[in-house]
Formats: structure tokens, sequence, C-alpha cells
């Protein structure tokens, strides 16, 4: 009997404990980016039911939450003319909705579903109804001072479902369920970067992302106990990172519309509109505007990838003196961080550490 009285204390303690914390949790502490890291896209992916994709849930400070679906590709108006629509955002807009926290009741309201494309025709709408933004109501629990949170609903929309045989299907859930999601909030400059990371990186996510994931952010309490086992934080991340950064811009400018650009086919989709919410802006880096500036996009890759090959800075202008023609080009990134970046080359240990690719 006192076994069962002292559970039931220790349940009334927690459950207790974690009311409290929600009370002290507040709709103002929602506003960010939120990424997800249960296990609802990782089990379609794992059965390749779906291209790579991670759920972000970025709310605004009006209170306006929308569910993106975060893939591994970056875009651009030549990449969505290429490979069609579902191409022309690298996270797409699931789903939008206005929300209210009362207490741990999280409440979506004003839903409304997006028609961006996402992955196939057939596949699109249970995707959609996979975000958390579908849900109507969410029981929420703060973890880690409020900066991972665990949502709780009795009557999901959908819900993701592993196969025995390892593939993946989606099915509708019954209302007796209970569906979990965990997102951990997240400053959008450090996911671009970690996004850079992984898309520079040449390796399949679907493989490597989530141990990745681990790995780039060991350093962060909030992702603790809910990823793969994590390695210590290599002191030469950062620097990794930036220049993943820099050369996925890079890449993005030297295939960018010009109306001056010698391929026809290619001024046709001047201003034709793409979404590349997980690019990282440089200051001083715009766009190219010209074709010739192209060229200047194409130079600065040329001097990074010199540099990182080992050449100095010397040998590194002199190589690319022809497109430059001889006036100075500016680098937004540092020594340091090209040299961070060129410790961390494929096939060296610390690259399959970070990237698990062992």
């Amino acid at each position: 009997m006192s076994r069962l009285v002292a559970t039931a204390l220790t349940l009334a303690v927690a459950f207790g404990s974690a009311g409290r914390t929600a009370a002290a949790f507040e709709a103002r502490d929602l506003v960010g980016w939120w990424i997800s890291v249960d296990d609802t896209f990782p089990a379609l992916i794992r059965g390749d039911t779906v291209v790579s994709m991670e759920e972000l849930l970025v709310i605004g400070e009006d209170g306006v939450a929308e569910s993106r679906i975060m893939k591994f590709q970056p875009t651009g108006a030549v990449i969505c003319a290429q490979l069609g629509a579902s191409a022309c955002s690298d996270a797409p807009l699931a789903g939008r909705a206005r929300l209210t926290l009362d207490g741990n009741r999280l409440q979506m309201r004003e839903r409304t579903a997006a028609t961006d494309p996402i992955d196939t025709p057939q596949m699109d709408p249970h995707i959609r109804n996979l975000a958390v933004s579908t849900t109507s109501e969410w029981t929420v629990v703060p973890e880690r001072e409020g900066r991972r949170l665990v949502l709780h609903s009795a009557a999901p929309a959908w819900t993701a479902e592993s196969a025995a045989d390892g593939g993946a299907r989606i099915r509708l859930k019954s209302n007796q369920g209970d569906v979990r999601r965990t997102l951990v909030k997240i400053d959008p400059a450090a996911l671009r970067a970690i996004w850079a990371g992984i898309v520079y990186s040449g390796l399949p996510p679907h493989k490597h992302w989530r141990c990745y994931l681990a790995n780039a952010t060991a350093s962060d309490p909030a992702f603790a106990d809910v990823l793969a086992p994590r390695h210590p934080p290599l002191s030469h991340l950062a620097g990794y990172l930036r220049v993943a950064s820099y050369m996925t811009a890079l890449d993005a400018f030297l295939v960018q519309p010009v109306g001056d650009h010698p391929d026809p086919d290619v001024r046709k989709l001047v201003g034709r509109p793409v979404d590349q919410l997980m690019h990282t802006r440089f200051a001083g880096l715009q766009p190219p505007a010209a074709f010739a500036e192209v060229r200047t996009v194409a130079a600065r890759k040329a001097y990074v990838a010199a540099r990182a090959q080992g050449a100095s800075d010397e040998a590194a202008r002199a190589a690319i003196a022809a497109i430059t023609r001889g006036e100075p080009l500016q680098i937004h990134v540092s020594d340091e961080e090209i040299a961070a970046y060129a410790s961390l080359h494929p096939g060296g240990a610390d690259f399959k550490r970070l990237f698990c690719s062992e």
C-alpha cells in the first residue's frame, strides 16, 4: 500500500510540476523558429515515401504560425524551371494558423491549408496533414527552459507510421490515439548554416541529416536526449558552416537569370518567383543584375576553392585575374573560416565524424 501511495505522490508531483512549467510559458515565448525532432517525417523518409524533409514551425510576433517543410535542395529560377513546381521553394508552406495559448492548451485557430507543391501531387495532401498546424488543439509541455516543446493531441488529423518491413505509410489516426510531436527552438541563422553544411557536403540527407544535426547542435542542451548520441562539438565547425553557407549562396547566384545572359532560355526566367527561405544572406553580397556580375560570382567561388586547396591569397587572386581583370574582389569569409572549411574535407576523420559517414 505504501508503494502505491508513493507512486501516486510521485505522479502528483510530476504533473503538478509540468502544470506550473506550462503555466509559466507564455504566448510570446512561442515566437521564433521551431524544428521538428520527432520521428514523424523520418518514418516516411526511411520508407522512400517522400524526399528528405523536416518540418519547421515559424511563429511570428502576430501569433501566426506557418508549418514549413524544409527540404535539402537549393532552389532558384533555373532549378524551378527544370525540375518543376515542387523545386521552387526550399521550405514550401504546408499550412498556416493563428495560435492561442491558455495554460498548457495550444490551439490552432483560423487554419488555412496551403497549395505549395511539396513532393508529388499524390503525397502532398498527406504531408500537409502531418503538419503541426493541421491539428486544431495540442497539450503543450515546455522543456529545457521553454526551448523545447512536447505536444500531445488525442485527435490528430494524421500521423506517420513505420512499417515492419522498413517501409513507411500514412494512415488516418482514430480519435482514441495519441500523437506526440517534439519541437526545438532554433535561431534561423544557425539553422540556415546547418542546412548549408549538409547541402554542400554532397551526402544524401536521408542517411545523414539527423545524426549530423545531433553533432552540429552538440553544445545546445535543448537538443539533448532527443537525437542520436553526439560527438563533442568541433572547434572549427562554425568556420566550416560559414563557408558552406557562402558557397551555397554563390552557387545560387551562378544560375541567377539576368537580362543580358547569353542563354535566351535563361533570360526568359528573369523575375520568376522562387522561395529561398534557407539561403544565408551576406552583407555586401547581392544577387547579380548583369552577366558581368555572374562572372564575379564565379571568381569568388574559384578563389575560395583555391584557398581551401592550399593556395596563398596572392596565388588564388592570380588564378582568377582573367575574370576580375585586376579589379579588387571582396570575399565575404575570412582566412580563418576558409581554413576551418578546408580542415573538414570529405574523407577526413572530422568530416566523417560530423556527418556520421564512418
